[in-house]
């Protein structure tokens, strides 16, 4: 990519590419250059850029705010088992959210270290089990039952994060596109290999319209 200079003193950039045309003997007959301004699109990637970090500023103001409150809650010794549950649930989700506006800003700053994957052993039942929790609600509401069918433990090599923010996605439409009294079942099946024993947890998610 070029900037140049333009008379009135403004600039074009431009994005330029070069093809030689040759004879049949071998030698070059002309050069084709191609030109194209790429102006426009970077002054609309900026003004994207810029929303989306305020729009992320904004954001981590009042998730602060609402984490601070859910800690005092949580520190209350008073409160009963099932609405301490709910809090921390409020908790996590509000963790996750914050999370997922710091990724934002490491997608625009275009770090691709940072925004990669961490690999390590998760345990997919228990990212299972939080989803369920926090997605119960939204069910609810819906007229859709939620019903989780997972072992114990089901250890997976892979990024817990990204692997909630896909199983949140694929339970939400499976409520959201369901009929009322319908069911999703979210359910982890062992793949098996007769050579090598288990290989690997599959997440299944059927839906009932």
């Amino acid at each position: 990519m070029l900037w140049l200079g333009l008379r009135d003193g403004g600039r074009v950039a431009v994005d330029v590419s070069a093809q030689l045309i040759m004879r049949p003997d071998g030698s070059i007959d002309r050069v084709v250059l191609v030109m194209r301004d790429l102006t426009e699109q970077l002054a609309a990637e900026r003004r994207r850029d810029e929303m989306v970090t305020s729009l992320s500023h904004e954001f981590r103001t009042p998730l602060s705010s609402i984490l601070g409150y859910l800690d005092l809650a949580l520190e209350d010794d008073q409160i009963a088992d099932g609405t301490r549950e709910r809090i921390e649930v409020a908790r996590r989700n509000s963790e996750r959210l914050q999370a997922l506006v710091g990724d934002l800003l490491v997608t625009r700053a275009g770090d691709a270290r940072a925004a990669a994957m961490q690999r390590e052993q998760v345990d997919l039942a228990a990212i299972a089990r939080e989803a369920a929790r926090a997605l119960e609600p939204v069910a609810a509401d819906r007229g859709v039952r939620l019903v989780l069918s997972v072992p114990a433990s089901a250890l997976v090599e892979g990024d817990s994060f990204r692997l909630r923010q896909v199983l949140d996605n694929l339970v939400s439409n499976a409520i959201k596109y369901n009929r009322p009294d319908g069911l999703v079942e979210m359910a982890i099946e062992r793949d098996l290999d007769p050579l090598t024993g288990p290989v690997g947890d599959l997440v299944v998610l059927e839906r009932q319209v």
